[in-house]
């Protein structure tokens, strides 16, 4: 039953991770070409989350900041949407 539970937290984590790279990618990069095509210029946040490398025609790439940041959110959301879960089961039973 632990080997499931731990089963479970990982698989939410890992999905809630990819939903908000997801988000994260289309609020921050509505227009990946307007970059290098100079019709926006990177802002703050951008900076720090994204950078734009020669070798991908400059569309922005996500930085290890925002993976970090990514993993992170994704691991406590995760693990509260199971701690929700769990006890809603709880209950039902």
């Amino acid at each position: 039953m632990r080997t499931l539970k731990l089963l479970s937290i990982i698989l939410i984590t890992t999905i809630s991770a990819f939903i908000l790279r997801s988000i994260l990618f289309k609020i921050i990069v509505p227009d990946i070409c307007a970059f290098h095509n100079n019709l926006e210029t990177p802002g703050f946040i951008f900076n720090i989350l994204y950078e734009l490398p020669s070798w991908n025609n400059h569309h922005p790439v996500a930085t290890i900041t925002n993976e970090l940041f990514t993993f992170l959110v994704g691991i406590t959301l995760g693990v509260f949407i199971h701690k929700k879960f769990s006890s809603f089961l709880s209950k039902q039973q």
